[in-house]
């Protein structure tokens, strides 16, 4: 051990204190969004009052092009077990719909610790936690996205995999449910599918234990789930209008340049990567040189520095509020289910392999994992404090505005003058009617902001862009709104 940098014992209890304070802080961030209702931010408003204007025998804000059906129902399930219950609250029910956003992947992964803890092994589930911290944290400020929770359940299948467990009655209803809740759950099951058999052709060929048995049968199992819902998800995306979204997503690739990767909060996550690849080189290294000493102070300087500057670009966004973009960190989505097959594969090589990290080295990794989380929180808290000047700023002018028309300027009018003209990025140019509207203190709508886009398709009480209504139908109300021309300024 002298000749390591930091001896186990002496990494144990930094890793711990670390660990914990990051998990403490991004629960803290999770509260802050879900009582600051930032689930509205973009479509979120407009899946929001869809949910809230239909009386189906279940509620649920789907569009019926995509194939995330299911995972749509999963996130919803708390507003709509409250309206099934007839909650006609605004806030409570805004309240359940963010919770449920927010917090459904988050017992996804509470579920992968507990599969980690019974197996004595939480290997895969760092990897789950740098995927978070690298790929999907960039873009949560769209939360509504769902592959946020689809990878959640890709991670508990691959946890099923990979871990050495005792595959019990309970397990194969997990397994089974997620399995099937994957086929409609997000585009992304064209990759992760693919994911799934490959590691289950991995474990099974290089355990050398291909023969069907009681104890491989549940490998056997998701790598015939994985070819069906890769194939599945082909099929849908050939056979339903979606080729214009899937090649604007595709284009998104071009924000994988260096000079865009160091801008913003993908800062976080590349500094978070290379940390860990620094550390994962650090035993390497050390060998190859004889002056080990010389190489112990080159990687404490390096490591501290890195950490340094990696907690310096969460906490900076606090106060520097030019930092944070949402409609970047939205374009941003891209890193899900691309990103996160590289540390499936990497999880699934250390699987397979006889490589030995050394305790050490694993303790190093946690410290340097809990750092990104911890910047990764406070670029979020950023965004909540920013978000929530800009709703405060949009109810207030819901309550002051006299005529049943209201416009967006006025809205930024009102930031210019609290000096806080920053938050006004928090629009989205088509969604301010329907955001409006959840800003409400009830369903009586009695004033309705215009659209900076799809101006068209404004025709309220009928429809809004990309929302339709039913009169009587649901929770809100256009009996007190009184429009003359409202699709004319």
């Amino acid at each position: 051990m002298k000749n390591h940098i930091f001896n186990s014992a002496s990494l144990k209890l930094p890793a711990i204190i670390l660990s914990s304070l990051a998990c403490l802080l991004y629960l803290a961030y999770l509260g802050q969004a879900i009582h600051l209702e930032r689930a509205l931010y973009a479509d979120g408003a407009n899946f929001f009052v869809e949910l809230l204007t239909q009386k189906q025998s279940w509620p649920v804000a789907n569009d019926p092009v995509h194939i995330r059906l299911i995972v749509n129902f999963i996130n919803q399930f708390p507003a709509a077990v409250a309206l099934l219950l007839n909650v006609e609250d605004i806030r409570t029910l805004k309240l359940l719909f963010g919770s449920g956003l927010f917090l459904t992947p988050i017992l996804a992964y509470l579920f992968c610790f507990f599969l980690s803890w019974r197996s004595h092994n939480y290997q895969v589930f760092f990897f789950s936690i740098a995927t978070l911290v690298t790929c999907a944290l960039p873009s949560d400020i769209f939360i509504l996205n769902q592959a946020f929770t689809t990878l959640a359940l890709a991670w508990v299948l691959i946890h099923y995999l990979l871990l050495k467990l005792t595959v019990r009655w309970f397990d194969w209803f997990i397994i089974i449910c997620i399995s099937l809740v994957l086929f409609r759950a997000h585009e992304s099951l064209i990759i992760w599918g693919g994911v799934f058999f490959i590691g289950s052709v991995a474990m099974l060929w290089f355990q050398r234990d291909l023969a069907f048995s009681k104890q491989n049968a549940h490998i056997y199992v998701i790598a015939l789930f994985g070819l069906a819902q890769l194939s599945f998800v082909a099929f849908w995306q050939m056979s339903h209008p979606v080729g214009e979204q899937t090649n604007a997503f595709l284009q998104l690739f071009a924000l994988l340049l260096p000079n865009q990767l160091w801008t913003g909060n993908t800062r976080i996550s590349l500094l978070t990567t290379v940390l860990l690849i620094f550390v994962a080189a650090y035993t390497p290294i050390q060998r190859y040189f004889s002056n080990k000493h010389t190489v112990n102070i080159f990687f404490a300087l390096i490591f501290i520095a890195s950490a340094c500057l990696l907690i310096y670009s969460g906490a900076s966004a606090i106060y520097q509020h030019e930092l944070t973009n949402p409609f970047r960190e939205y374009a941003y989505r891209f890193l899900i289910p691309f990103g996160s097959v590289a540390w499936m594969l990497i999880a699934i090589f250390l699987a397979v392999s006889t490589v030995k990290t050394d305790l050490h080295i694993k303790h190093l990794a946690v410290i340097a994992l809990s750092l990104g989380l911890i910047s990764a929180s406070m670029w979020q808290l950023a965004n909540n404090l920013q978000w929530a000047a800009f709703k405060k700023a949009t109810e207030q002018e819901l309550r002051a505005a006299s005529g049943p028309l209201l416009y967006a300027d006025s809205v930024k009018q009102r930031l210019i003058s609290n000096d806080q003209e920053y938050a006004y990025k928090y629009r989205w140019d088509w969604a301010w009617p329907v955001f409006g509207m959840s800003l409400q203190d009830d369903g009586r709508v009695k004033k309705i902001f215009k659209p900076e886009a799809f101006e068209p398709y404004f025709q309220p009480p009928a429809f809004l862009p990309f929302t339709s209504f039913v009169k009587g139908k649901g929770v809100y109300s256009f009996d007190g709104l009184q429009l003359e021309n409202p699709s004319k300024p």
